[in-house]
Formats: structure tokens, sequence, C-alpha cells
């Protein structure tokens, strides 16, 4: 929750720095602030954190096609920026990687990122260095790219259904989802999605690379590297791997 609100926080005041209106911001805070909590029922990322991403995030992607008829704060222009290619000034060669408890796939991923010569980030091999989680998080998630591993480490459904419950992934996992996607923006986001678990909702506009036996998701997670901006050579992938 500290790391939702302090993402909350900082682009509540980015957006009132760089639009010359304060309610960019005010308008912002509204899409993240829950309405009705009950917490006896679920917990705070699943009524709070998680309904604040998604919200946050659909409201950042239409200012940013509406950029237009904003009027920005003077010295800011609203022509998008390329994202060009990634070198040593923007992050180097480092992708985080999220995951939930299946170490098999994490350790793939880490291999095929290995192989493309760029440096996976994983946060539970990280030095502590007497950081709390949050502070961890937050500095050794700078990076230019972040691959989320998506597998069905939980089950659920909706309460009180006679449904039988579907796998999903971690609550973690789908927070950090939420938090790399405001941080870098979709392009910048591989979303690796385990056969038979549950699509997170409400996150427009995400492609969710299917993360088949075959290995092909390791040619698709290279093209998104490529597209952006990663310097890496397909070549040194070898199918069935």
């Amino acid at each position: 929750m500290e790391a939702f609100e302090k993402w909350r926080d900082l682009t509540c005041n980015m957006l009132k720095a760089v639009f010359d209106r304060a309610d960019v911001g005010d308008d912002f805070s509204g899409r993240v602030s829950p309405r009705h909590v009950v917490m006896s029922e679920y917990s705070q990322v699943e009524q709070i954190a998680i309904p604040g991403l998604k919200g946050g995030v659909a409201f950042l992607e239409t200012l940013r096609e509406s950029l237009d008829f904003h009027e920005l704060a003077p010295g800011v222009t609203g022509s998008p920026t390329p994202l060009g290619r990634t070198d040593a000034s923007d992050h180097g060669a480092r992708v985080f990687v999220v995951h939930g408890r299946d170490s098999a796939s994490r350790l793939q991923v880490q291999q095929v990122l290995g192989a493309l010569g760029l440096e996976p980030i994983v946060l539970m091999d990280e030095p502590a260095m007497g950081r709390t989680i949050i502070e961890k998080f937050e500095q050794e998630s700078r990076a230019g790219f972040a691959v989320v591993v998506l597998t069905g480490d939980d089950e659920g459904g909706p309460f009180g259904s006679s449904e039988p419950p579907r796998r999903r992934a971690r609550q973690n996992v789908i927070l950090e989802l939420g938090y790399f996607l405001g941080k870098l923006g979709r392009p910048r986001v591989c979303a690796l999605l385990q056969d038979g678990v549950e699509v997170p909702s409400d996150i427009h506009g995400v492609e969710y690379v299917p993360l088949d036996s075959a290995g092909a998701w390791k040619y698709a997670l290279a093209d998104e590297l490529d597209a952006a901006g990663y310097q890496i050579d397909r070549n040194r992938l070898k199918r069935g791997r």
C-alpha cells in the first residue's frame, strides 16, 4: 500500500506541475481513490491499490490522447518523446522481473534475458542493505523495461459464487504490473501469461504473451525488447531451450 500511495501522490503532484490547471491533478486523485471500501471482505490491495492503479492508468492514457486540448504550464511541451535506443543513461541493460511462486518460470525468464545480454533484476536476489521492502523495491525497480510473469499461484472468484475458483496470479504480481504500466508505459512492459490463468480485468490495451511450453514466448519477448529500444541479438536464442 505504501508504494501505491507514493505513486499516487507523486503522479498527482507531477500533473499539477505540468498542467496549468490544478484540477487535472485533483481529477487524477479522484480516479485512484476508492468510493466504497468494505475491509471485512477484501484486503486493502484488492479494494484500494488494484482498482486505483487501473483507474489511474486509464486516466493517464486518456489524458495523453487529449494533450492538444489541455493548456500546459510555461516551458512544457505536449509533443510525445520517442522511445529511442536504450543505453547506459536509460538504466543500461537492467530489466526488472516480476514473478510469483513459480520458480521454474522465473528462472527461464532470467536465462532468456541473460542470453540476450541484459541484466535481469529480481527483487529477492538483491541485498537488503538495511532497507525496508518498499525502499528496496523503489530503488531496484529503476529499470527501463519490466517482464511480468503471471503464473497460477493463487485461486479466487466472486464471493459467494457456486463456480469453481479460477487460477490467478498473486496479488503482488498484479499490483506490480499496474505499477510498471504507470511508471514505464505499456511499450516497456511485457506480461507473460501462463495457460489457464485468469486475465486481470480493466487493464485495457495490455497484450499478454502466452507462456507456452514450446518457447515461442522467448522470441515474442525479444521482439518487445527490440521495439522498446534495447540492442539485442535474437540469434542468441535457441529454440527448445
